[in-house]
């Protein structure tokens, strides 16, 4: 029988989180939520009506936890997500850009505080946005139930193989920091390679924004691509410029802070066992 795990991101009212409670029940699966590293601490209305506009907009990638439970060692994958600005919720996009999703079976669910869900023009934006977020190699089937508008996503039998290194060119010269655009207020991320073993991601941080100490179990590498950011291990702050590159070593404590706007790559080399 296969593995069902319910993904779920749920903001402001818990729409998403009370129907993802309700399917986990239902179908014996296991149940996680995607939750940001920087909260939204705003009113239901500013979220609505500003920040989630913004956001979607400038298809931004806020930063995620780690989730308690790994889709790798799961066959079916139900991930449900609110409706922003007729789209998916941000948190959402960035677990479909870092999570490896091949040779699994996804369905993603879709909640709505306002507008009816079944409508063309909403369910549309959910299939384009979806469409171009998944590799090369998947097809979309529609489920109708219940009110509910539901995308099916397999993988094609005999299709290419998936790339190790997504989100950006194949075979084209290009800028890493024109790869990732800075968005006021905000801390913004692009992966472009996660496994067990390595994680390479590219973040865009506006002046004030921080990521507070935390620690990994691999060894990090910083490379600074524009602006200028600060990086503090166990307790020791570094300035780091463009093209220079600094490594925080694994389990000791770190954080990063941006005077001023920057842009960097995170590379994290993880423990494996061969």
């Amino acid at each position: 029988m296969a593995k069902t795990l319910v993904v779920y991101y749920s903001q402001s009212r818990g729409n998403t989180k009370k129907i993802a409670q309700e399917i986990a029940s239902t179908l014996g699966a296991d149940l996680a939520a995607i939750d940001t590293v920087q909260p939204y601490n705003c009113s239901y209305d500013e979220l609505v009506y500003g920040l989630s506009k913004t956001e979607t907009q400038n298809k931004v990638c806020p930063p995620i936890k780690p989730l308690d439970k790994d889709p790798a060692y799961y066959d079916r994958i139900l991930l449900g997500t609110p409706t922003w600005w007729y789209t998916m919720a941000p948190a959402v996009r960035t677990f479909l850009t870092e999570t490896d999703l091949t040779g699994k079976e996804l369905v993603l669910f879709a909640t709505h505080g306002g507008h009816r869900l079944g409508r063309k023009a909403e369910i549309t934006c959910h299939t384009q946005t979806t469409r171009r977020l998944l590799p090369a190699g998947f097809i979309l089937r529609w489920i109708f139930d219940c009110g509910f508008a539901i995308i099916e996503i397999r993988s094609k039998k005999g299709s290419a193989t998936m790339p190790y290194i997504k989100n950006i060119p194949h075979e084209a010269i290009f800028s890493l920091a024109d790869q990732i655009q800075v968005q006021p207020g905000q801390v913004v991320s692009k992966t472009l390679a996660q496994n067990d073993a390595v994680s390479v991601t590219l973040f865009a941080f506006a002046a004030g924004e921080e990521i507070g100490t935390h620690d990994s179990t691999g060894d990090a590498m910083v490379t600074v691509l524009e602006g200028v950011g600060q990086f503090t291990i166990d307790g020791v702050p570094y300035l780091v410029k463009p093209g220079e590159a600094l490594v925080m070593p694994a389990k000791k404590p770190h954080s990063v802070y941006a005077p001023e706007n920057f842009k960097w790559m995170l590379t994290v080399i993880f423990p494996h066992n061969n």
